[in-house]
């Protein structure tokens, strides 16, 4: 878990398959416009898939491909925004791990983890899908943001990991279930 000790740098990680159903060509078109906007921040890349290729040529853009998950959980950690533009993700349980290290959300509600981690402008943003232009003006947003709001949303995130246990993950996957039926 991330604590006031460590030090947020201005990096936005993207952990899973660089692929449609996670989102990557929106992140893809985001990251795009974002630079062209005078964006400042850096992305990681964590994954691979058919659009790595494509992030390999854009600027302020580390592509690592895959990593193990103590490689990873160092990124997050140093991380200030986490984004999961996915238009199919049954319960990403990367949501959980960037909550629990500080990380500014933004997913789509196509991601099952999003209500249980992400209240819409205290910890992050709602991203609606499908929307490269939306996600990049919550990028820009939260590169202008005065440091004290960062650390505001930075510390709901890691108070809403803290508010998940096992009970709570049971009621996820139930409540899963039973739109399955």
């Amino acid at each position: 878990r991330w604590n006031d000790d460590q030090k947020k740098l201005k990096e936005v990680p993207f952990i899973g398959s660089l692929d449609k159903r996670k989102g990557a060509d929106i992140l893809l078109e985001a990251w795009k416009e974002y630079k062209s906007k005078k964006g400042e921040m850096t992305l990681n890349i964590i994954g691979s898939g058919e659009y790595q290729k494509y992030f390999t040529e854009l600027d302020n853009v580390n592509v690592f491909g895959f990593l193990q998950p103590n490689e990873s959980s160092k990124i997050l950690l140093r991380s200030l925004v986490f984004v999961l533009p996915g238009r199919d993700d049954n319960w990403a349980t990367v949501i959980a791990e960037a909550a629990a290290s500080g990380c500014i959300l933004i997913p789509t509600k196509f991601v099952g983890a999003t209500y249980d981690f992400l209240e819409d402008g205290k910890n992050g943003y709602l991203l609606n899908p499908n929307s490269g232009k939306l996600l990049s003006n919550y990028l820009l947003k939260i590169q202008e943001m005065p440091p004290e709001s960062l650390a505001k949303m930075v510390k709901y995130s890691v108070k809403k990991s803290f508010e998940f246990d096992s009970i709570r993950l049971t009621k996820a996957i139930e409540k899963l279930f039973q739109k399955k039926l």
